[in-house]
């Protein structure tokens, strides 16, 4: 990473508490466990009842094949109790508590992801790439539990030892945006697309960034780009769809919001959604509330949001009938 970026994160964070927050330790009082919380469901008993027991040949590589088949369907909680299940059997392996944790935080699990990650740190003897991996999941579930200045010191521990790993960019991009600071996203945003130019994920963010700067058809070029990278089939279309109608709302063309949209919905979810954008259109704080909320993941920016639309709801509700 060039020194310019280096600068730029270290300069910014005093006055924006990127990095105020230490790192606390597990909670020692937690009144259940992980694996506690996370009773097999029914798919999940059924596959280890067709496996067998303990001693089976190829156990682990069954219940492993499962639980990467369950987080490529985005079943997150499924295929982290399949890793609990291989932690249960296998206590020695990192490479299975760090994919439960990885599986709890991107199941929305993010507690649960917290004391894994902590756990881990504060338990094993990790290689300093171990280390990094670790601290960099733990920085994720931070942001994307809306706690930012936590996010911002696990992840700038990890850029301290290692500039070019594309997640951690992406993240203090994200990080970045969510204080208005634009020019210094787009710096961490463009030099992850350099470490990977066709990575899906950190172009969706950028151009969420671009369309809170209301730059809004640079945000539509980019997600654009993102839609052609992914192709037609990928998992992501209507996830880029939704972020790209929503771009398309927010710039007053209600037109390609709709034909962008209708792919993915009913025609009562349809009229459901162009009213919502039609509301959008014309409320800039309603606007950048869902734009962060796509964004950062994070349910810090629902209240604002709802709080919002309940006082649309309101003036709808008491106007005079025509």
């Amino acid at each position: 990473m060039s020194n310019l970026l280096r600068f730029s994160l270290v300069a910014a964070v005093s006055s924006v508490a990127l990095l105020t927050a230490a790192c606390s330790g597990p909670n020692p009082n937690s009144p259940r466990s992980i694996k506690d919380r996370l009773q097999p469901d029914k798919e999940v008993q059924k596959v280890m009842s067709e496996i067998g027991g303990p001693k089976i040949e190829g156990m682990d590589a069954a219940i492993q094949a499962n639980a990467e088949q369950a987080l490529a369907t985005g079943k997150y909680k499924t295929a982290a109790q399949f890793y609990a299940q291989l932690i249960e059997k296998n206590p020695e392996k990192l490479e299975y508590k760090l994919a439960l944790a990885d599986a709890l935080r991107k199941g929305g699990h993010y507690d649960e992801a917290e004391s894994a990650y902590k756990k881990i740190l504060a338990e094993e003897k990790l290689s300093e790439a171990e280390q990094l991996d670790v601290r960099e999941g733990l920085g994720l579930a931070y942001m994307e539990d809306g706690e930012f200045d936590k996010a911002g010191d696990e992840l700038a521990s990890v850029m301290e030892k290692d500039a070019k790993r594309w997640r951690t960019l992406n993240a203090i991009g994200i990080l970045f945006t969510t204080k208005q600071m634009y020019s210094e996203a787009r710096q961490y945003f463009d030099e992850a697309l350099v470490l990977d130019s066709q990575n899906i994920a950190v172009r969706n963010n950028l151009a969420l960034m671009e369309a809170l700067d209301s730059n809004h058809d640079e945000a539509i070029r980019l997600l654009s780009e993102a839609k052609s990278i992914n192709g037609k089939r990928g998992s992501s279309v209507a996830q880029l769809d939704s972020n790209l109608a929503l771009v398309y709302a927010i710039k007053g063309d209600l037109k390609m919001a709709e034909a962008t949209i209708d792919p993915h919905l009913t025609e009562a979810q349809k009229l459901n959604n162009m009213g919502f954008y039609a509301r959008l259109k014309g409320d800039d704080q309603l606007a950048k509330s869902y734009l962060s909320m796509a964004l950062t993941k994070s349910e810090k920016y629902y209240d604002k949001a709802w709080k919002n639309l309940d006082t649309l709801n309101k003036l709808r509700d008491s106007a005079p009938a025509r």
